[in-house]
């Protein structure tokens, strides 16, 4: 049930987002959570968040680089930016330290 409303609720953002000509935008994390230590972060999963983000339709994504197990930005960073490139969608990468 919970994929459901998820899939709701990115429908009714494409939708919104779209008919405004908007960029929809989302949040996440180089680590294992996200900051708030209550959502999970994209580590080890770059590649299937970037394919998840670009199939919404995200068109900006803010990336923490909170609880990384002590990985420096500069190694977590690149990752998720070689997998936003090869979804073909423009998503502007914006990196938060």
């Amino acid at each position: 049930t919970g994929v459901k409303i998820i899939h709701a609720r990115v429908s009714v953002a494409q939708w919104y987002f779209g008919f405004n000509r908007i960029q929809l935008g989302i949040y996440s994390d180089t680590g294992n959570q996200t900051c708030s230590k209550r959502m999970p972060g994209s580590l080890g999963h770059e590649e299937q968040d970037a394919q998840t983000f670009a199939s919404w339709g995200v068109g900006y994504l803010k990336y923490d680089n909170c609880e990384n197990d002590g990985i420096l930005a500069t190694e977590r960073y690149p990752p998720m930016s070689e997998a936003l490139l090869k979804t073909g969608r423009l998503i502007i990468f914006s990196m938060c330290e």
